[in-house]
């Protein structure tokens, strides 16, 4: 799909849809290989690869990924989103790859991706919407307005803030004054050890003394802890 889109230098571009990431694979953005992409962690191939085996496939999503591109000459991407459509109760819902295990949601996007107007970025989004499959609601979540600093064309649609914000925590004097603090269990961990050593021998050990069956045991535990929260 091709559409003229005029600010920021760029006359035309092009839109592809692919259901799996391997269509993109060559360009798409990895932990060890950034390719000159501008995205968070929750954007990498790395991620969205283990997303789509595990919570994906628990919830039946559905992966849709779009690369806008300049139309002609060398084709360069100007952004990629990575998106999943969710179908609850016969309704079809557009959103980021997350299930809740992200923190923040966005398109990737490159140096030299344009800084478009409001009304361009909202062209482009109708478009978007035409070449993905029919959806019936979007709910696009987490979404900072900058992406590391980089301009986030998504945040000139109609958005609202977020309900939750992000966390921030103060440095007191030196940072071994502030690691002792945070090193100290709260009150509260000191009700669930006794409750635990009710029912358990509770034994804390260091993983230096641990051997490599006892430490991969703890892992898969810690695992299927994890899993089963989410």
């Amino acid at each position: 799909v091709d559409d003229g889109l005029s600010d920021g230098g760029v006359t035309k571009v092009s839109l592809d849809f692919q259901g799996e990431l391997n269509a993109f694979a060559s360009e798409w953005p990895t932990l060890d290989d950034p390719k000159s992409a501008i995205c968070h962690g929750f954007q990498t191939a790395d991620f969205i690869r283990a997303w789509v085996d595990t919570i994906g496939a628990a919830c039946g999503a559905e992966v849709a990924f779009v690369r806008v591109s300049e139309a002609g000459g060398l084709r360069r991407p100007l952004m990629f989103l990575p998106f999943a459509i969710e179908t609850k109760k016969g309704v079809r819902i557009l959103r980021f790859i997350d299930g809740d295990v992200s923190d923040y949601n966005g398109p990737i996007v490159f140096p030299w991706t344009p800084d478009w107007s409001a009304p361009d970025c909202q062209t482009l989004w109708r478009r978007v919407l035409e070449v993905l499959p029919a959806i019936d609601v979007v709910a696009l979540e987490k979404m900072p307005k900058t992406i590391l600093g980089a301009t986030n064309p998504l945040a000139a649609l109609e958005t609202e803030p977020w309900p939750v914000s992000c966390h921030a925590a103060t440095l007191l004097k030196d940072w071994p004054n502030f690691a002792e603090k945070r090193t100290s269990p709260p009150k509260r961990y000191a009700r669930y050890q006794r409750s635990l050593r009710r029912e358990y021998d509770v034994v804390y050990t260091s993983s230096d003394a641990m051997d490599q069956e006892a430490a991969n045991a703890a892992l898969v535990s810690l695992f299927k802890q994890k899993a089963r929260r989410f």
